[in-house]
């Protein structure tokens, strides 16, 4: 390409610009190329030298004001305003700060400056135009904006407004900005636009109604005014109160506290009103109403909406009747049943009265009807018929007024009531007898209406001659009969029977008798008495229909009793016989009875338990023997033998009363124990236990038994054990323990062990027998010890484990024994092995953990992995092994792994990560460390080699110099495409291309240059000429 490159000939200043053809050879074989060299080209130019004075002023200016009087040669723009061009002094105007004028041939000729302008009050802006000349007639120039800024501001603080009746405004107002430093602000004040000022104030105070508005001017002339005029309303009116008639309530009764009234307000400030009957307004409310008051006068104290208070409360005044008051008096003798007369002297309250006496269901209404209007009058009250003394005074007598109000009662009006004579007694007699009558009071006479009937004396006694009804009355000292008493004469007769149920018992229990009474004759029968002592007494069940506790003619009663038979009834065995009697007003006693027959039947039962219905061991047998009374009566003197226990019987519960007596229903518990030996068991023979019992009313002896199975059950086992745990050549002897247990329930004789494994010398050898003193009885329990050797040969090497089976045989005291045997397995000592395995990155390191045969115990390892050249990032999870040849895998993160017996390798998998990084082929290491020693060897391992899948390129960046920059040194940047994890090495060599070697540049031969591990990239630096 072509490129082209001006210099100044003045300065003689020449650039060049080369390029070098470069190759890089590395190790990965990459090279780079730059492009080939420009051609150059040099043009002259001349250049005209002139300088241009420079101006600079402070920009931009800010000034407080209201016009372009503010700018001024005080100010801090230095200098007035002027609309024309103005010339200043060069050494004044290099004098001010930020002020400058300059020129480097310092051939300044003129400064001069011109100001326009734009907006209005209150934001002014002025341009003021700098310009700077020469004396070759150069010029430059710059401009300087100044802005005038009205800050003046006015505002109102507090407007208060009349609120009440009588009240004026005020205005509060805040003035800021501008200039006020000389003399403050001054204030103009107009009302209602006028012309004339009303106020040079700043506040305003006892303002009328009307608008009202302020100018405002500081130092410098500047003027502002409020943005609205300030209203000041009218005061409001005068609130006036008035009282609603028809809400107006006097107190019903004297004393009472129901008066009430309403009051409505209008003017003032208008709703809500509160109103008060309190001058500081406690419990007021906005509805004017008042309640629940007593008479007086009440001051009604008012506020409007905005608090203001009526000047002139007004006054209501609630009023009350007087007191209603009733003052009784009168006293009279009467007859039971006459009426009497009482005097009520009534005052106060409100007419008309109403007048209550003795709760007569509606009051007697009164009105004064004499000749003075005193709200006074004398009531003649008439009462109703009496019966007895009554006093009337506030306890019975009531007064109120047309507004329910109560009367005060005082006095009282006495009325002595004579009682009526009553006559009392029976109302029947039958032919021939005689009733005697009772009279209330003393004194006076007897009359029959009919003495053909019955007569009477006076002493009240009423003597019956033939039937019918008279009519008795009697006549006392005060001269008051009584009402008629009516007396009928009859023929009086009946009949009783009873009826017992059962008619005879075998058992305790309830008899129920009926008793029947028939009034027979045509007299009804008065104060019927039935008793029956041996039942404790009769209850009437049914009967009574017509007249209640009279036996009417004709009518049939039913009483009913009960007699509880007991036991000891039962015992004595005697008929019940029960007479039950009956006693009229009429008829003298009448009698029937009733008997009950007792039939005894003693018996018991016996019933025998035992707490095991088999027996295998020798131990206890539990007996419980329930001995029942399933009689009708008691028992006496109970024996109970049972000759096969070791103890007992013994009598445990039962008897709940402890009177050795086994009632009727009860059953007693005895108790009693038999002590199996193993001689029994041995024997076989099944334990049968019979009790039997008698009493002195059950005479022949009650049996029960009960049985125990003796179960006989041989049972033993054989083991056999070896001393050792494993063998590891031909000639070790193996030494092993065998156990014989008798495990069953019968004794065992006749013991032979054969084992066709052991040497033949010393062969099979007994231990002694530890019961029995050598008896050569295999007790129950009993262990025997039996010993034997065996020497390993080459074939139990080869085998991998040698199994010995020990068997014994014998006779038990009962049943049949089977052959007993028990077996040992010892095994050859197995290797643990760990094979090695390569893959490339990306693929699972699948190592096997192998055994050099099978073993019949679990072997158990801990697998540990070592980084040789690998780091954590080269492998990752998860970590699996199997057990079963790759068909399950399950996750390994620590802990052992178990080889279970039978099993000879066991696979495990470890993931490798493919990284992209170039790298080495790396190793890591599995550790299989035995925990269970049961292998010859401690551990086994295996390597793990993982080669690298990836590749790297190089490139190298061209890059251009300036000919001429002699003696520099570019540097050449070569970049790999990936990170190594290793160093990498670089040999780099120049070639010329049209740069030449020698005089452009310094040429390389095969340097090398490295790459560190890590990093990406390397500088090669190349020598330039120039």
């Amino acid at each position: 390409m072509k490129q082209h490159y001006i210099t100044p000939v003045s300065k003689h200043l020449q650039k060049f610009l080369f390029f070098v053809v470069l190759s890089l050879f590395t190790v990965f074989n990459a090279q780079a190329q730059t492009p080939s060299e420009d051609d150059e080209y040099a043009v002259k130019i001349k250049v005209v030298d002139t300088t241009v004075p420079t101006i600079s002023a402070p920009s931009p200016i800010d000034l407080e004001g209201c016009s372009t009087g503010q700018l001024t040669a005080g100010s801090i723009a230095h200098y007035d305003y002027s609309a024309t061009e103005v010339t200043v002094d060069l050494a004044t105007f290099n004098g001010f700060t930020d002020y400058s004028a300059a020129d480097a041939a310092n051939n300044i000729d003129t400064v001069t400056y011109i100001d326009t302008v734009s907006g209005t009050d209150p934001n002014i802006t002025v341009t003021r135009t700098w310009t700077v000349t020469d004396t070759c007639g150069n010029t430059s120039s710059t401009t300087q904006e100044i802005t005038i800024t009205n800050s003046l501001s006015v505002v109102t603080t507090t407007v208060t407004q009349p609120n009440c009746f009588g009240e004026t405004g005020t205005i509060d107002i805040t003035a800021s900005g501008g200039s006020p430093i000389i003399g403050g602000y001054t204030y103009s004040w107009v009302k209602d636009t006028g012309a004339t000022e009303y106020s040079t104030s700043e506040d305003l105070n006892n303002l009328e109604p009307g608008s009202y508005q302020v100018t405002v001017t500081d130092v410098n002339g500047c003027t502002v005014s409020l943005s609205d005029p300030v209203i000041i309303n009218a005061a409001p009116n005068v609130i006036n109160a008035t009282e609603t008639t028809s809400a107006h309530q006097d107190v019903t009764c004297n004393g009472v506290t129901d008066g009430a009234f309403t009051v409505v307000a209008t003017g003032g400030a208008g709703t809500p009103y509160t109103y008060s009957l309190a001058a500081d307004f406690s419990n007021s409310n906005t509805t004017g109403e008042f309640t629940g008051l007593i008479a007086g006068d009440y001051t009604v104290y008012v506020k409007d909406a905005n608090g203001c208070e009526d000047p002139s409360p007004i006054v209501v005044t609630i009023q009350q009747p007087d007191a209603l008051t009733a003052v009784v008096s009168g006293t009279s003798t009467i007859c039971s049943g006459s009426t009497a007369t009482i005097t009520v002297e009534l005052s106060g309250g409100t007419q008309p009265w109403a007048v209550t006496l003795l709760g007569q269901t509606s009051a007697t209404s009164v009105t004064d009807t004499d000749s003075t209007d005193d709200n006074s009058f004398s009531y003649t009250y008439t009462t109703e018929a009496l019966i007895s003394d009554t006093t009337f005074d506030s306890s019975n007598i009531t007064v109120t007024d047309a507004n329910n109000c109560s009367s005060t009662i005082t006095g009282s009006a006495v009325v002595t009531v004579n009682a009526l004579p009553e006559i009392s007694g029976d109302s029947q007699v039958c032919i021939g007898s005689n009733i005697t009558l009772s009279i209330t009071g003393t004194g006076g006479t007897w009359t029959s209406s009919n003495t053909a009937v019955a007569t009477v004396n006076n002493s009240g006694v009423v003597s019956g001659l033939t039937s019918g009804t008279v009519q008795i009355t009697h006549t006392d000292a005060n001269g008051c009969e009584s009402a008629n008493y009516e007396v009928t004469v009859y023929n009086c007769e009946l009949s009783i029977t009873k009826v017992a149920n059962p008619t005879s018992i075998t058992t305790p229990g309830v008899i129920n008798y009926t008793i029947t009474v028939v009034n027979t004759g045509n007299a009804d029968l008065t104060n019927i008495d039935v008793t029956d002592p041996f039942a404790g007494g009769a209850t009437y069940s049914s009967g009574d229909t017509a007249d209640t506790g009279v036996l009417n003619v004709g009518e049939t009663w039913v009483y009913t009793a009960s007699y509880t038979a007991t036991q000891a009834v039962i015992d004595a065995g005697a008929d019940l016989v029960n007479t039950a009697s009956i006693v009229t007003s009429e008829i003298s006693q009448q009698d029937a009875n009733a008997t009950t027959v007792i039939k005894q039947s003693p018996a018991l039962t016996v019933n025998k338990t035992v707490d095991q219905a088999a027996i295998s061991s020798p131990g206890t047998l539990n007996y419980t023997i329930e001995v029942s009374n399933t009689g009708n009566t008691s028992l006496t003197n109970i024996v109970v033998d049972d000759t096969f226990v070791t103890i007992g019987p013994t009598l445990t519960g039962g008897d709940t009363n402890n009177d050795n007596i086994l009632d009727v229903g009860e059953t007693w518990i005895y108790t009693a124990t038999k002590i199996v030996t193993q001689v029994m068991i041995d024997a076989g023979t099944d334990l049968v236990n019979t009790a039997s019992v008698t009493s002195t009313e059950v005479a022949t002896a009650v049996v029960d038994d009960a049985t125990t199975i003796v179960e006989q059950k041989p049972s033993w086992t054989v083991t056999k054990e070896a001393a050792e745990s494993t063998y590891t050549a031909v000639g070790n002897t193996l030494n092993y323990t065998i156990t014989v247990v008798n495990t069953g329930n019968v004794s065992i004789t006749g013991v032979t062990v054969s084992d066709l494994g052991a040497d033949a010398t010393p062969g099979v050898v007994r231990g002694s027998d530890l019961v029995g003193n050598d008896d050569a009885t295999l007790e129950v329990g009993e262990s025997w010890t039996y010993t034997a050797v065996h020497t390993i040969t080459q074939a139990d090497i080869d085998a991998g484990s040698f199994t010995n089976t020990a068997t014994a045989t014998a006779m038990p005291s009962g049943g049949t024994l089977d052959e007993a045997t028990g077996s040992a397995t010892v095994d050859a000592t197995q290797t643990l092995s760990v094979s090695s395995v390569t893959v490339t990155e990306g693929a699972d390191l699948e190592f096997v953990i192998s055994l050099t045969g099978s073993s019949t115990t679990d072997i158990i390892f801990t697998p540990s992995i070592a980084h040789v050249t690998t780091s954590g990032s080269d492998i990752t999870t998860p970590i699996q092994y199997s057990i079963d040849g790759g068909a399950t895998w399950i996750t390994w993160t620590s802990g052992d792994i178990t080889i279970p017996s039978g099993v000879t390798n066991v696979l495990f998998n470890i993931p490798t990560v493919d990284d992209n990084i170039v790298e080495p082929t790396e190793t890591l290491t599995l550790t299989a460390s035995v925990t269970s020693n049961n292998t010859s060897n401690g551990s086994a391992q295996g390597v793990g080699t993982i080669t690298d899948n990836d590749a790297l390129t190089v490139s190298i960046a061209a890059i251009s110099v300036t000919e001429g920059d002699v003696n520099t040194t570019e540097n050449f940047v070569a970049t790999l495409s990936g990170v190594a994890e290793e160093d990498v090495v670089l040999t780099f060599t120049t070639t010329a291309g049209t740069a030449t070697d020698g005089s452009d540049y310094t040429g390389q031969s095969t340097v090398s240059y490295t790459i560190i591990a890590g990093t990406t990239s390397v500088n090669i630096p190349v020598e330039i000429i120039g």
